[in-house]
């Protein structure tokens, strides 16, 4: 009988979503597309990136803000710099 022994220590992490991540977390958020063929792991791209997220801000103990409070920080940290 042949046995196959994984060395996997969990799901595959892709390589990509690490520099989404930066990108996300950086002073300048801009927006991020993901685009590729079908079945290429654009959402498993995706969810690794919000579970990444998600965790560091709960290590952090910071509040992980909505997409309505990103936007209305952004306008008025745009509307303080243009004054």
């Amino acid at each position: 009988m042949l046995r196959i022994v994984s060395k996997s220590t969990g799901p595959f992490r892709r390589p990509q979503a690490a520099e989404i991540a930066r990108r996300l977390r950086g002073l300048r958020r801009f927006i991020q597309i993901v685009a590729g063929a079908r079945q290429v792991g654009k959402t498993t791209l995706v969810q690794q990136v919000t579970e990444n997220l998600a965790e560091a801000g709960r290590h952090m103990g910071q509040k992980m803000m909505t997409s309505s409070q990103a936007r209305l920080s952004a306008s008025h940290e745009f509307a303080m710099n243009v004054a």
